[in-house]
């Protein structure tokens, strides 16, 4: 059996073809972790950017419309999850502490 191009599992995909998907993913997957890794090193952060990739893809096909290839659409979706994962985390600005002001001291009597 030939191997379905890029554009016949997109269609297969957004049937909820789920063995389409299945191909989809292993054609893709072994590069989009080597890229993930390469940028956010071996562990977990390649893992889940990787991960979150291919989450983000299923309903972004919708939107695909083949004028750019199919691996170059999956390699903006990593790189975008890339650049999430390399942010520094942000976190809300304490509020500030509020200054003690001493209580005013009673004038002394001048002499």
């Amino acid at each position: 059996m030939p191997h379905p191009d890029d554009q016949d599992l997109v269609a297969r995909v957004l049937a909820a073809d789920e063995g389409a998907f299945r191909l989809l993913y292993e054609r893709y997957f072994p590069r989009v972790l080597a890229h993930a890794a390469r940028r956010l090193g071996p562990g977990g952060a390649a893992r889940a950017a990787t991960e979150a990739t291919f989450v983000e893809l299923v309903g972004a096909l919708s939107g695909y419309r083949g004028d750019i290839p199919l691996d170059a659409f999956v390699f903006l979706i990593l790189r975008r999850r890339i650049h999430q994962a390399s942010a520094p985390a942000t976190h809300p600005a304490a509020p500030p502490a509020r200054a003690r002001v001493a209580a005013p001291q009673p004038a002394r009597a001048l002499l």
